[in-house]
């Protein structure tokens, strides 16, 4: 399939060249097969997320097509999501080297389909958390063991099961957001741009919406250590990079 890029927007006329060259630019060098969908979207406070890349499933029926196999209903479109503000931030004209390696941060999510993997492995974390509750109350049933007896050790098991899966979990997420930045950096051949972004979004004051499922949604990421690490940690990894790279 022929690479292409498709702008899915309600205005085409807002969309800046300079940031499909960079897009097409980045598409090409990481190689991306398939179409890629750029989304520009006004502010959404519910997504702390500024820039989004990541290969989505889009269920595709087609119930007057005989013969197709059940993968065929399931289309993986790579997507690439930027939000409106965010281009004010690090405009294509003005930064284009800092977008460009942000930009390059998602391709490297696209490229190795990291939602698709984050997908899964939540999956089976659930799958084993389901697995568990099935088996204390196969226990409970067979009343081998006294009621509340099972069920402390049911709880202190569930607990114990949460806590070292979301551990394992949210590492892996931050070690593949440091897979990213060094993707990124390697493709741009521009340590400083990407220090220069990361400032920008470090000084940068969020203004998403402080409701209390944003609260609770934060709480449980800085307890497990975020699916991030700081951005200040983030700029000691890019500079070590950089002394790699002039050593």
């Amino acid at each position: 399939m022929e690479n292409r890029v498709t702008i899915n927007l309600l205005n085409r006329e807002e969309l800046d060249p300079k940031l499909y060259d960079i897009v097409c630019e980045l598409r090409d060098k990481f190689k991306i097969k398939g179409w890629l969908y750029v989304k520009i979207k006004d502010e959404d406070r519910t997504c702390p997320s500024d820039f989004c890349g990541g290969v989505i499933p889009s269920p595709s029926i087609d119930f007057g097509s005989r013969g197709k196999r059940i993968r065929d209903y399931v289309k993986c479109e790579n997507e690439l999501i930027i939000k409106r503000r965010d281009l004010e931030k690090l405009n294509p004209n003005k930064q284009p080297d800092e977008l460009k390696v942000i930009i390059a941060h998602e391709c490297s999510h696209i490229l190795n389909k990291d939602q698709l993997v984050w997908g899964a492995a939540s999956f089976l974390i659930f799958i084993g958390f389901i697995c568990l509750v099935s088996l204390f109350y196969l226990i409970a049933s067979l009343n081998a063991f006294p009621l509340p007896i099972t069920l402390l050790v049911a709880i202190v098991v569930f607990i114990k099961y949460i806590l070292i899966a979301g551990k394992r979990y949210y590492r892996f997420r931050r070690e593949t957001e440091t897979r990213c930045d060094r993707d990124a950096v390697t493709i741009t051949q521009n340590v400083d741009a990407f220090i220069r972004a990361l400032k920008i979004y470090r000084d940068e004051p969020t203004n998403v919406k402080n409701t209390l499922w944003m609260r609770a949604k934060r709480r449980w990421y800085g307890f497990f250590g975020g699916t991030h690490n700081p951005i200040s940690e983030r700029i000691k990894y890019a500079e070590s990079l950089m002394q790699k790279k002039e050593n």
